[in-house]
């Protein structure tokens, strides 16, 4: 999703930036490459749509993970939500 420059996703910020420059250099130049991420961004939903099943008959089994990765995952989890706190000054 970040290649076609959703927000919330780096690559969005750098596009926010090139059109933002290119709205003061050319308006139609503007549009044009609006018009080739639009273009680009429906490819992406095409070949989405293609790839991923429409049914989910695929039945999904519960695993049972080792107490090392369930530790692992918990401990990540909270450094996440620790880094969050700290860095934003606000609890998460």
């Amino acid at each position: 999703m970040a290649i076609i420059g959703v927000p919330l996703f780096p690559v969005f910020l750098s596009k926010l930036n090139i059109l933002t420059q290119l709205a003061d250099y050319s308006l139609p130049l503007l549009f044009v490459v609006l018009l080739c991420f639009l273009v680009v961004a429906a490819a992406f939903a095409a070949i989405l749509i293609r790839t991923i099943p429409q049914t989910s008959e695929v039945k999904h089994e519960h695993s049972n993970a080792s107490i090392s990765m369930k530790t692992a995952d918990y401990n990540t989890v909270c450094r996440y939500y620790a880094a969050g706190s700290l860095f934003t000054g606000q609890p998460a």
